[in-house]
């Protein structure tokens, strides 16, 4: 994604906070993202039509550097709370007035993964994150009308090294991501799932659901393994977690951040995989199913059935095509 340089900071040292002032959601690419949370709120729908926004910590982070971000946290609490006051107030609170001030802006959700699990400890989400989202929340509801949703995956359990796995830390993560979920539900995300015992996701779902319902699972396809992985890969993986978590229900797919060199053709058979083998009653013998990639349009010509299509084509034309930027 995109990045600041972090070796001229933004903030060097406590006293730098007194020489900035509130965001003018007029300058720099702010209008910009304004006009984003617009027009996706106009095209899309349901929870899915929202503004976007850094939550502070990984605002934190991009000002000052990771390194001494973490550090405040742990040995200098007062300057801490500054860092998280600034984030809120001064930076993000004027963004979000803005999105709410468009027509159709009543949500806008904050992605932090700089406080994703190692970066941070479970206790230090919970010290830091958690109180800070609430109170951009709670702020948010009060004063612009407006749902806000901050510290988005903080907590997510993003160790790579699958020798380190430990379901303890796991289920705090989990525990910590309930508070800050706009729904109530066992979450999985960017982290390095296709390697995960899911059981244990499982047994954290049952656990702690409600009557004899489990907490509904969101099971994240990790984004490089979606990329790197063969087709077949995919598929058995998806069988491989259907038949550990979806017997019982109440569990969703989605593919956490594609990668933009993804071939188009695994997600598309991940989607068929998951339609195929997820058909209720789940069969008790998924690998007797077989999978085939399916067929689908690619993007160019299904783009020109599109409302918004011949403005692309005609600067392509023109040789001078608007450029389109892919998270990744």
């Amino acid at each position: 994604m995109p990045t600041v340089d972090t070796n001229e900071p933004l903030i060097k040292e406590p006293g730098d906070l007194n020489k900035i002032g509130p965001l003018d959601p007029s300058k720099g690419r702010i209008p910009m993202g304004v006009e984003v949370a617009r027009l996706n709120c106009e095209k899309a729908s349901g929870p899915f039509a929202m503004g976007f926004f850094c939550s502070p910590f990984s605002l934190i982070c991009q000002a000052m550097g990771y390194p001494k971000a973490v550090r405040a946290l742990r040995r200098d609490r007062a300057f801490a709370q500054e860092l998280f006051e600034w984030a809120e107030n001064q930076a993000i609170f004027p963004y979000l007035k803005a999105q709410s001030e468009q027509p159709g802006v009543k949500q806008s959700s904050g992605a932090d993964a700089w406080a994703a699990f190692p970066n941070l400890t479970p206790e230090m989400v919970d010290e830091w994150v958690v109180p800070s989202a609430l109170r951009l929340r709670e702020r948010g509801k009060k004063e612009l009308g407006m749902t806000v949703m901050a510290g988005l995956v903080a907590a997510d359990y993003c160790e790579e090294d699958p020798a380190k796995f430990d379901k303890e830390i796991m289920f705090k993560c989990w525990a910590i991501a309930r508070k800050l979920f706009i729904m109530d539900v066992a979450l999985s995300a960017m982290g390095r799932t296709q390697d995960w015992p899911m059981e244990w996701l499982q047994e954290f779902a049952v656990a702690n659901g409600k009557g004899r319902r489990k907490l509904p699972v969101y099971a994240s396809l990790n984004g490089r393994f979606m990329r790197d992985s063969t087709l077949e890969q995919i598929v058995d993986k998806i069988r491989q977690w259907i038949d550990i978590l979806g017997r019982d229900g109440r569990l969703l797919f989605f593919i956490a951040n594609v990668p933009a060199d993804t071939p188009p053709v695994h997600i598309h058979t991940a989607v068929h995989a998951v339609h195929t083998l997820g058909r209720y009653p789940i069969a008790s013998n998924l690998s007797a199913i077989e999978i085939a990639p399916p067929t689908f349009r690619p993007f160019d010509e299904w783009l020109k059935g599109q409302p918004e299509a011949d403005v692309i084509f005609r600067a392509r034309e023109a040789g001078a095509a608007p450029k389109v930027f892919t998270n990744a």
